[in-house]
This record gives structure tokens, sequence and C-alpha cells, in this order.
């Protein structure tokens, strides 16, 4: 597991060659979610809570849409050659 960036006390982490669409893992206070990355045409969207309470869910997702770009980027790198 990849740590791709750091915000607002938050840990986001994607996996190399994970499968499905692109998403990141966020950690915050050892509670978790899973958040869609969207395209250039669709914005990111929370793919499963988890533990993380929704209110800390929707934070994550904001600094997600914010970054959209850079996290595309570096999904696309660490999933290069696989079937994701």
């Amino acid at each position: 597991m990849a740590r791709v960036m750091e915000a607002d006390g938050f840990v986001f982490y994607m996996y190399p060659g994970d499968h499905g669409v692109a998403h990141v893992h966020a950690r915050r206070a050892g509670a978790w979610c899973v958040i869609g990355l969207g395209t250039s045409d669709e914005p990111p969207a929370i793919l499963a809570h988890g533990e993380m309470k929704p209110i800390d869910a929707r934070r994550a997702l904001w600094i997600v849409n914010g970054a959209q770009e850079l996290l595309l980027a570096k999904w696309r790198k660490l999933n290069a050659g696989s079937d994701a």
C-alpha cells in the first residue's frame, strides 16, 4: 500500500495493481473509507464508509475532490500495466 497524500488529519493510500475503478483508501483516527476518484467528466464519490463517521467521510471526499487530477495521475502510475 502506497501513501499518496496527507491532509487535514487524513492519510490517503492506494494499492499498486488494485482492481476496479480508480479510488483511494482514506484513514483518520483508525477509521477508514473508500473514495472513487471519478474521471475528468465525473466527480469523486464515496464508495464505502467503512468505519468512518459520515461527516469525516464527506470531509475526505472534499479533500479528494480538490486533488482529483493529482490522485488520478498517481493511480495511473501505480496501476500502469495492470488490468485495473
